[in-house]
């Protein structure tokens, strides 16, 4: 896992930082990364992690996003794992906590 960088004030949307962990990761440009918004809504992904705000749920968000696997706590916390350690890509997250798109 990389990544563990916690939400604060003054820090970019979540789904900028979700994008840009990708990239990091990926060692690219985040303009180069899987549009965050084809699998995901990025304003819903704002909203749910407005900094200042009580989030009023408990658990994380995974998505696969370019291969990685991202995860962001309801802290804030962004962890990413490579296509490596993930697997194909085709497991569905289930299990308390997990959020899927759809």
């Amino acid at each position: 896992m990389t990544g563990g960088a916690r939400h604060g004030p003054g820090d970019p949307a979540m789904s900028t930082r979700i994008v840009a962990a990708v990239a990091e990761a990926a060692d690219c440009d985040p303009g180069e990364v899987q549009p965050l918004y084809t699998v995901l809504d990025p304003d819903v992904v704002d909203a749910l992690f407005e900094y200042g705000q009580s989030p009023g749920w408990e658990g994380q968000l995974t998505v696969t996003l370019d291969g990685y696997r991202v995860t962001v706590t309801e802290r804030g916390d962004v962890s990413v794992e490579p296509p490596a350690e993930t697997g194909t890509g085709t497991e569905t997250e289930t299990g308390s906590g997990a959020a899927s798109p759809w």
